[in-house]
Protein backbone atom coordinates (compact mmCIF):
# COMPACT_ATOMS: atom_id res chain seq x y z
CA UNK A 1 0.00 0.00 0.00
CA UNK A 2 1.40 3.57 -1.27
CA UNK A 3 0.74 5.91 1.57
CA UNK A 4 -0.59 9.48 0.77
CA UNK A 5 1.65 12.66 1.99
CA UNK A 6 1.98 16.52 2.39
CA UNK A 7 3.66 17.89 0.13
CA UNK A 8 6.30 21.06 0.65
CA UNK A 9 3.97 22.98 -0.74
CA UNK A 10 1.10 23.04 1.27
CA UNK A 11 3.20 24.58 4.25
CA UNK A 12 3.26 27.96 1.78
CA UNK A 13 -0.15 28.39 3.06
CA UNK A 14 1.38 30.26 5.85
CA UNK A 15 2.11 33.17 3.89
CA UNK A 16 -1.82 33.51 3.24
CA UNK A 17 -2.47 33.76 7.06
CA UNK A 18 -3.38 30.04 6.83
CA UNK A 19 -6.49 30.60 4.90
CA UNK A 20 -5.30 28.40 2.24
CA UNK A 21 -5.23 25.15 4.67
CA UNK A 22 -8.72 26.11 5.65
CA UNK A 23 -9.30 25.98 1.50
CA UNK A 24 -7.30 22.59 1.54
CA UNK A 25 -9.28 21.16 4.28
CA UNK A 26 -12.73 21.79 2.74
CA UNK A 27 -11.87 20.19 -1.04
CA UNK A 28 -9.78 17.43 0.55
CA UNK A 29 -6.69 18.47 -1.48
CA UNK A 30 -3.56 18.40 1.05
CA UNK A 31 -2.55 14.52 -0.15
CA UNK A 32 -0.22 13.94 -2.82
CA UNK A 33 0.98 10.90 -3.95
CA UNK A 34 4.94 9.88 -4.69
CA UNK A 35 5.00 10.15 -8.47
CA UNK A 36 8.11 7.40 -8.86
CA UNK A 37 8.82 4.72 -6.36
CA UNK A 38 11.73 1.80 -5.97
CA UNK A 39 11.03 -1.36 -4.64
CA UNK A 40 13.95 -3.48 -3.26
CA UNK A 41 12.92 -7.36 -3.79
CA UNK A 42 16.44 -8.22 -2.09
CA UNK A 43 15.01 -6.70 1.16
CA UNK A 44 11.35 -8.01 1.85
CA UNK A 45 11.10 -5.51 5.30
CA UNK A 46 11.62 -2.36 3.26
CA UNK A 47 8.06 -2.02 1.36
CA UNK A 48 9.22 0.68 -0.75
CA UNK A 49 10.93 4.04 -1.30
CA UNK A 50 8.78 7.13 -2.71
CA UNK A 51 12.14 7.68 -4.19
CA UNK A 52 15.54 6.11 -6.49
CA UNK A 53 18.05 5.78 -4.40
CA UNK A 54 21.64 6.97 -5.28
CA UNK A 55 23.93 5.06 -7.48
CA UNK A 56 26.73 2.92 -5.48
CA UNK A 57 29.62 4.01 -7.90
CA UNK A 58 28.41 7.98 -6.87
CA UNK A 59 29.83 6.94 -3.08
CA UNK A 60 32.84 5.29 -4.19
CA UNK A 61 34.95 8.53 -3.75
CA UNK A 62 35.24 9.70 -0.22
CA UNK A 63 37.44 12.95 -0.72
CA UNK A 64 36.45 15.89 -2.02
CA UNK A 65 38.07 19.53 -2.21
CA UNK A 66 35.61 22.60 -2.90
CA UNK A 67 36.11 26.69 -3.33
CA UNK A 68 32.99 28.86 -2.73
CA UNK A 69 32.68 31.29 -5.26
CA UNK A 70 30.62 33.72 -3.99
CA UNK A 71 33.18 34.43 -1.04
CA UNK A 72 35.33 35.98 -4.66
CA UNK A 73 32.73 38.39 -5.44
CA UNK A 74 31.64 40.41 -2.05
CA UNK A 75 29.85 40.60 1.28
CA UNK A 76 31.43 41.50 4.29
CA UNK A 77 34.45 38.69 4.23
CA UNK A 78 35.32 38.51 0.64
CA UNK A 79 38.41 36.22 0.01
CA UNK A 80 39.62 32.33 -1.34
CA UNK A 81 37.80 29.81 0.12
CA UNK A 82 38.76 26.00 -0.02
CA UNK A 83 37.76 23.13 1.77
CA UNK A 84 38.43 19.64 2.35
CA UNK A 85 35.53 16.60 2.91
CA UNK A 86 35.90 12.99 3.87
CA UNK A 87 32.80 10.78 4.23
CA UNK A 88 32.87 7.83 6.61
CA UNK A 89 30.71 5.25 5.90
CA UNK A 90 27.73 6.18 4.18
CA UNK A 91 25.86 8.46 6.18
CA UNK A 92 28.38 10.87 7.65
CA UNK A 93 31.46 13.20 6.91
CA UNK A 94 33.82 15.76 8.34
CA UNK A 95 34.92 19.30 6.39
CA UNK A 96 37.59 21.41 6.85
CA UNK A 97 37.73 24.62 5.22
CA UNK A 98 39.98 27.72 5.11
CA UNK A 99 39.37 31.42 3.36
CA UNK A 100 42.40 33.82 2.35
CA UNK A 101 40.84 37.60 2.93
CA UNK A 102 40.98 39.64 -0.36
CA UNK A 103 41.50 43.31 -0.84
CA UNK A 104 38.60 45.24 -2.37
CA UNK A 105 38.71 49.49 -1.61
CA UNK A 106 35.59 49.32 0.85
CA UNK A 107 34.96 49.46 4.72
CA UNK A 108 34.64 45.96 5.18
CA UNK A 109 37.67 44.74 3.26
CA UNK A 110 40.69 47.52 2.53
CA UNK A 111 43.95 45.90 3.24
CA UNK A 112 42.81 42.56 5.07
CA UNK A 113 44.79 40.63 6.94
CA UNK A 114 43.58 37.17 8.93
CA UNK A 115 41.75 34.50 7.66
CA UNK A 116 38.65 33.09 8.59
CA UNK A 117 38.77 28.76 9.79
CA UNK A 118 35.51 26.06 9.42
CA UNK A 119 34.79 22.64 11.06
CA UNK A 120 32.27 20.98 9.95
CA UNK A 121 30.45 17.39 10.74
CA UNK A 122 27.89 16.40 8.44
CA UNK A 123 25.17 13.20 8.88
CA UNK A 124 23.32 12.21 5.40
CA UNK A 125 19.50 11.27 5.77
CA UNK A 126 18.78 10.95 2.35
CA UNK A 127 20.59 9.60 -0.53
CA UNK A 128 17.93 10.13 -3.43
CA UNK A 129 19.34 9.62 -7.64
CA UNK A 130 21.75 12.33 -7.87
CA UNK A 131 20.80 13.97 -4.85
CA UNK A 132 21.86 13.96 -0.84
CA UNK A 133 20.35 16.26 1.81
CA UNK A 134 22.16 16.45 5.06
CA UNK A 135 22.22 18.06 8.57
CA UNK A 136 25.27 19.55 10.20
CA UNK A 137 26.88 21.77 12.53
CA UNK A 138 29.92 24.49 11.51
CA UNK A 139 32.27 26.15 14.02
CA UNK A 140 33.57 28.98 12.69
CA UNK A 141 36.58 31.43 13.46
CA UNK A 142 37.43 34.48 11.72
CA UNK A 143 40.43 36.77 13.12
CA UNK A 144 40.55 40.23 10.62
CA UNK A 145 42.01 43.27 10.43
CA UNK A 146 41.43 45.91 7.48
CA UNK A 147 41.37 49.83 7.10
CA UNK A 148 38.12 51.68 7.89
CA UNK A 149 37.46 55.13 6.72
CA UNK A 150 35.00 56.15 9.37
CA UNK A 151 33.07 59.30 9.97
CA UNK A 152 34.04 60.60 13.54
CA UNK A 153 33.01 63.15 16.12
CA UNK A 154 34.55 65.09 18.74
CA UNK A 155 32.73 64.36 21.98
CA UNK A 156 31.02 66.61 23.89
CA UNK A 157 30.53 68.73 21.01
CA UNK A 158 27.36 69.37 19.32
CA UNK A 159 27.53 67.17 15.91
CA UNK A 160 27.41 68.97 13.04
CA UNK A 161 28.37 68.43 9.35
CA UNK A 162 29.12 72.00 8.53
CA UNK A 163 31.71 72.88 10.78
CA UNK A 164 35.07 71.24 11.73
CA UNK A 165 33.83 69.00 14.46
CA UNK A 166 32.83 66.28 11.79
CA UNK A 167 35.53 64.67 9.55
CA UNK A 168 36.77 61.31 8.79
CA UNK A 169 39.77 59.25 9.91
CA UNK A 170 40.61 56.10 8.04
CA UNK A 171 41.76 53.20 11.06
CA UNK A 172 42.33 49.87 11.75
CA UNK A 173 40.18 47.57 12.73
CA UNK A 174 40.71 44.27 14.71
CA UNK A 175 37.70 41.33 14.67
CA UNK A 176 37.74 38.50 16.23
CA UNK A 177 34.50 36.23 15.48
CA UNK A 178 33.15 32.36 16.70
CA UNK A 179 30.04 31.34 14.88
CA UNK A 180 28.54 28.07 16.34
CA UNK A 181 25.44 27.60 13.07
CA UNK A 182 23.46 24.18 12.91
CA UNK A 183 22.90 23.72 8.93
CA UNK A 184 20.37 22.01 6.14
CA UNK A 185 22.22 21.19 2.63
CA UNK A 186 21.29 19.55 -0.26
CA UNK A 187 24.25 18.18 -2.97
CA UNK A 188 23.80 17.52 -6.37
CA UNK A 189 26.21 15.38 -8.54
CA UNK A 190 26.46 17.39 -11.60
CA UNK A 191 28.86 14.53 -12.82
CA UNK A 192 29.86 11.83 -11.11
CA UNK A 193 33.32 14.17 -10.05
CA UNK A 194 31.55 17.20 -9.84
CA UNK A 195 29.40 18.12 -6.77
CA UNK A 196 27.16 21.20 -6.24
CA UNK A 197 26.57 21.55 -2.31
CA UNK A 198 24.06 24.59 -1.11
CA UNK A 199 23.02 25.07 2.62
CA UNK A 200 21.54 27.42 4.89
CA UNK A 201 21.17 27.31 8.67
CA UNK A 202 20.63 29.87 11.69
CA UNK A 203 22.72 29.93 14.59
CA UNK A 204 24.97 32.36 17.23
CA UNK A 205 27.78 34.30 16.89
CA UNK A 206 30.21 35.75 19.09
CA UNK A 207 31.82 39.46 17.67
CA UNK A 208 34.55 41.32 19.03
CA UNK A 209 35.40 44.76 17.27
CA UNK A 210 38.13 47.08 18.20
CA UNK A 211 39.52 49.97 17.04
CA UNK A 212 42.80 50.26 18.68
CA UNK A 213 43.81 53.62 17.44
CA UNK A 214 40.74 55.43 17.93
CA UNK A 215 41.27 58.51 19.68
CA UNK A 216 39.64 59.30 23.00
CA UNK A 217 38.65 62.53 22.26
CA UNK A 218 36.41 61.01 19.12
CA UNK A 219 33.42 59.11 18.51
CA UNK A 220 32.45 57.27 15.78
CA UNK A 221 29.35 58.51 14.44
CA UNK A 222 26.20 56.18 14.86
CA UNK A 223 24.77 55.55 10.71
CA UNK A 224 22.65 52.53 11.20
CA UNK A 225 19.76 54.29 9.88
CA UNK A 226 21.65 54.36 6.72
CA UNK A 227 20.27 50.74 5.29
CA UNK A 228 22.08 51.49 2.14
CA UNK A 229 25.86 51.68 3.66
CA UNK A 230 25.87 51.84 7.79
CA UNK A 231 29.80 50.81 7.58
CA UNK A 232 30.23 53.00 10.53
CA UNK A 233 27.65 51.03 13.08
CA UNK A 234 29.09 47.29 11.19
CA UNK A 235 32.79 48.46 11.77
CA UNK A 236 32.27 50.09 15.51
CA UNK A 237 33.60 48.69 18.66
CA UNK A 238 31.10 45.91 20.08
CA UNK A 239 31.30 42.60 21.93
CA UNK A 240 28.93 40.25 22.61
CA UNK A 241 26.50 37.56 21.02
CA UNK A 242 23.82 38.11 18.35
CA UNK A 243 22.44 35.84 15.86
CA UNK A 244 23.81 34.47 12.38
CA UNK A 245 22.20 33.82 9.51
CA UNK A 246 24.26 31.54 7.03
CA UNK A 247 23.78 30.81 3.40
CA UNK A 248 25.79 29.98 0.75
CA UNK A 249 26.96 27.26 -2.45
CA UNK A 250 30.05 25.45 -2.87
CA UNK A 251 31.93 23.79 -5.94
CA UNK A 252 33.37 20.51 -5.33
CA UNK A 253 35.42 17.56 -7.19
CA UNK A 254 35.17 14.25 -5.60
CA UNK A 255 38.69 11.58 -5.27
Amino acid sequence: RIASYKPAYYWLNVVNYGVGFIVDEIAQKKFTYPKKIYVDFDNPKDAYRPYFPMEASLLDNKSRLSISPFHLIGGLHPGIEVSYQRVFGERFAAQIGINKFIHQDTNFSRSPKGFRLNLEGKQYFRNQEKNRFYSSINLEYLRKSHDVVFDVNVIDIERSIYDDNFFTQQLTVEKRFVSLVPRIGFEHYITKRLVFDAFFGVGARYIDIKVPDLDPNLEIVDDSWLWFDGSNSLNRPKSGLNFNFDMNFKIGWVF
